[in-house]
């Protein structure tokens, strides 16, 4: 756990690769609509697996 620290604290000081991370996470889709639909797909797929 200590290096995963130390990653992320070295990873703040690194601006390109900062940016990037941040952009990457603004870009994503985390709303309950697609939270919901990854739901409903896992049921689904399990529904067909019985």
């Amino acid at each position: 756990m200590c290096n995963a620290v130390k990653r992320a604290l070295a990873g703040i000081y690194d601006n390109e690769g900062w940016h990037q991370l941040m952009w990457r996470a603004m870009m994503s889709d985390n709303s309950w609509e697609r939270s919901a639909q990854d739901y409903i797909n896992v049921y689904e797929d399990t529904m067909n697996w019985l």
